[in-house]
Order: structure tokens, then C-alpha cells, then sequence
């Protein structure tokens, strides 16, 4: 049988090379809002981009919710909605109302 102490220092472990792993992304991405690392999602106008149309379908493909993709992507989930409803017209996923 496994201690409880050779079971919490290996979860601490996992803790400490996740905490690195993160820390690497954040030297990655850029602080400003509406950017993934180089990519610009709004354009001054504040409409979307090709590139941030792109990333939307994507994520949305890939199962992330509205909510994390408005986040993501610093714009409303109501926008989100907006752009899914759009992007996928007749054929909208049920969970776009």
C-alpha cells in the first residue's frame, strides 16, 4: 500500500511541473485584450477579424463553451452567440440559442 505522504508529494510534484508549464505560456501570450500570443482578434473597429472568425469556429468545434470562448477572446458571450449563429446559419449546434 502507498502512504498518504507518497501520494500528496507526488500530487505536489505534478502541482510544481504544471505551475512551470503555465508560467512558460504566460511568457508566450501577449497581456493586451482581444490578442492570442500575435494573433489580433478585433480590428480597431472592433469587428472581428478573419483571424478571430477562424478562432471562434474552432474553439466552438473543438466543445469550448461560449462563455470561455467570450473570455478567450475579450468579447461578450452575447457576441459569441452572434458569430455562431452566423458562422453556422441553418445548421446551428443545439446548445446556440
Amino acid at each position: 500500500m502507498v502512504s498518504p505522504k507518497k501520494i500528496i508529494r507526488a500530487a505536489i510534484d505534478d502541482v510544481d511541473r504544471l505551475r512551470a508549464r503555465l508560467l512558460a505560456l504566460l511568457d508566450e501570450i501577449d497581456d493586451e485584450p482581444g490578442k492570442l500570443g500575435e494573433i489580433a482578434f478585433k480590428r480597431e473597429d472592433k469587428r472581428l477579424t478573419e483571424a478571430g472568425r477562424e478562432y471562434l469556429r474552432r474553439r466552438f468545434a473543438e466543445g469550448a463553451s461560449l462563455s470561455r470562448i467570450a473570455i478567450e477572446m475579450d468579447i461578450s458571450p452575447s457576441a459569441v452567440r452572434y458569430h455562431v449563429r452566423k458562422v453556422f446559419g441553418e445548421n446551428k449546434p443545439s446548445n446556440v440559442k
